[in-house]
């Protein structure tokens, strides 16, 4: 069964917003910088872990580590107990975890929203290969009002064997939740166009 991308990158949405937050709260050298960072990687590893994706737990996980020996005045790197220059020392371990966050997580968002992208060209194809022929009427899509409509169109369009071959290409790519959400906003496109 395929991912429900767009689920996904709701979610996705939610943690770069909340990844937001703290690296407002790194710009302004917010003292609560650590402890919201903290709680965004504890989210994320049980998140991860709920989803069972433990590549990424155990990525989480090594970035928790490298937080965790910085507060404890330990270099990283050079596994050297710091006397002077802690601050400076977790302002540059934050910022490395802040940027290698939001760049594994902006990556993930991009590939979800670049196959979705895809998915709907395919979506958008088929309705119009059904409009042209003849299986849908443009009162019928202007007729669809919720998702038992949608489905019953999606059912309508696999009665043809070259549209079923491409609703089978979408489902191969996205979730059949996902193929409905891009099918209706093909038909809104059609409806106002």
């Amino acid at each position: 069964m395929q991912k429900f991308y767009t689920n996904e990158n709701t979610q996705l949405t939610q943690t770069l917003e909340q990844l937001g937050r703290v690296m407002t709260l790194y710009n302004q050298r917010d003292f609560e910088t650590d402890t919201a960072l903290l709680a965004l990687l504890n989210l994320l590893e049980t998140s991860y872990e709920r989803e069972k994706k433990d590549d990424l737990k155990v990525w989480i996980q090594h970035l928790k580590m490298e937080f965790v020996t910085v507060q404890r005045g330990v270099n990283p790197f050079t596994f050297e107990k710091l006397i002077t220059g802690k601050r400076d020392m977790q302002s540059t371990a934050y910022f490395r975890i802040l940027q290698a966050l939001y760049t594994k997580i902006q990556h993930q968002f991009n590939q979800n929203v670049e196959r979705l992208q895809e998915a709907q060209v395919l979506v958008t194809q088929i309705l119009i290969a059904g409009l042209q022929n003849g299986m849908i009427s443009t009162e019928l899509i202007q007729s669809i009002q919720n998702e038992q409509d949608i489905e019953r169109l999606w059912k309508q369009l696999s009665t043809d064997s070259n549209l079923l071959l491409g609703q089978r290409r979408v489902l191969l790519m996205v979730s059949r939740y996902d193929g409905w959400i891009l099918m209706t906003d093909a038909i809104n496109a059609l409806k106002n166009s």
